[in-house]
């Protein structure tokens, strides 16, 4: 399970790898992170791809960097959703992260209460 702040600043960062544990460097046609209250919904809550920028890639490095900012979940209400990562490419589609259970989590210390 992942946990995130409500209203904070996430980055998740991976890279994709092959059966031998080598870096894959070449971009995909597509990515895709979209977290769901309801796993059968059509509606993803929180959306991002490579496409809209709500995920970067290192050509380099092959680190991908998915950012959940704060307004991504300020509305959210605490408590389970789901998310997944899937891609695309000539190969076809194919889940790089099956679903999985997110937690929205209250923030405990405020910044009007930082001193």
């Amino acid at each position: 399970m992942l946990m995130i702040r409500r209203s904070e600043t996430t980055v998740l960062a991976f890279q994709r790898k092959d059966t031998d544990g080598n870096v894959i460097l070449e971009k995909p046609a597509a990515l895709c992170f979209s977290v769901k209250k309801d796993y059968r919904s059509k509606d993803a809550l929180i959306l991002k791809d490579l496409e809209n920028g709500g995920i970067v890639f290192d050509a380099e490095t092959g680190w991908y960097r998915i950012g959940i900012l704060p307004e991504d979940t300020e509305k959210l209400d605490f408590g389970k959703y789901f998310f997944d990562i899937r891609k695309k490419d000539d190969t076809g589609e194919k889940y790089l992260c099956p679903m999985t259970e997110l937690e929205i989590c209250p923030v405990v210390t405020h910044r009007e209460n930082m001193r």
